[in-house]
C-alpha cells in the first residue's frame, strides 16, 4: 500500500485513475519484484503515523531525502530535481551566456535548491507566486526565469512557441521512498531501482514524464 499525494507530474487523479511518474516508478518495481499494489491516499503527516501503525508498506510521493531519521528508513534517491533556466521565445537573448548579470526570477521557496556559483551570475528577483514571476517574465521586467522543472516542463508542454529553455541545473535535491524502520522491503526496491536505471526503463518512464520536447 502506498502514500500518494496530488503533486503532477509525480501523481495526480485524471478521471478516476492515478496517474503520474511515481505511480510509473513503483509499479514497475512492484512487477519486478512480483508484488501487487493499492495505492491509498492519506493526509500527509511528517511523523509517517500511517506508516509506523502498519496501515501502509511503503510511501512514494516525492519525498524529499532528509537526515537520517530515528523513526523510519528510507530508499536510494529514486529522482533528483532538476531547474530549467528558462526565457521568451524571439527576445535577443539566445544563450545562458546572453544573461550574464542580467535579472532572472525564481520562487522564494526554491532559491536554496541551486548551488549559490550558478546563482551569482545572475541578480536574481525572488517572487511569491510563480504567476506573479510568469507575468514579470512577459512584462520584460526579468530577463529568464530558474524554475523547477516538474513546473517547467507542463509550461512549457502548454506553450511550445512562448518559451525556450537556455540551460538545466541540476540540484541536490534528492526523492526518496519511505519504508518502516528496518523492512525487508527497502533492500528489495533499493535493488530494483538499480535494476530500472541499468537497463534504460528509468529512463523512458522519466523521458515520459520531464522531457519537455515531447
Amino acid at each position: 500500500m502506498l502514500f500518494r499525494s496530488i503533486y503532477p507530474p509525480f501523481e495526480y487523479l485524471d478521471n478516476g485513475e492515478t496517474l503520474g511518474f511515481d505511480i510509473d516508478i513503483i509499479k514497475e518495481i512492484a512487477a519486478r519484484l512480483g508484488k501487487n499494489i493499492e495505492i491509498k491516499t492519506i493526509a500527509w503527516n511528517p511523523e509517517y503515523k500511517e506508516l509506523i501503525e502498519g496501515k501502509i508498506d511503503m510511501i512514494i510521493s516525492a519525498v524529499p531525502e532528509t537526515v537520517e531519521s530515528t523513526i523510519v528508513d528510507f530508499s536510494k534517491s529514486y529522482y533528483t530535481l532538476d531547474y530549467l533556466l528558462i526565457s521568451l521565445n524571439g527576445s535577443e537573448i539566445k544563450t545562458k551566456e546572453n544573461l550574464a548579470d542580467k535579472k532572472i526570477g525564481i520562487l522564494k521557496v526554491g532559491r536554496d535548491n541551486i548551488n549559490e556559483e550558478y546563482l551569482k551570475n545572475y541578480k536574481l528577483n525572488l517572487y511569491e507566486d510563480i504567476m506573479e514571476m510568469l507575468q514579470a517574465l512577459k512584462n520584460k521586467e526579468i530577463e529568464a526565469i530558474l524554475i523547477a522543472s516538474p513546473m517547467g516542463v507542463s509550461l512549457l508542454r502548454e506553450n511550445k512557441d512562448m518559451y525556450i529553455v537556455m540551460d538545466k541545473i541540476t540540484t541536490n535535491k534528492n526523492f526518496v521512498m519511505v519504508f518502516n524502520k528496518g523492512s525487508v522491503l527497502r533492500e528489495k526496491v533499493n535493488n530494483a531501482i538499480d535494476q530500472i536505471k541499468a537497463d534504460g526503463t528509468y529512463q523512458s518512464i522519466y523521458d515520459k514524464w520531464f522531457n519537455y520536447n515531447s
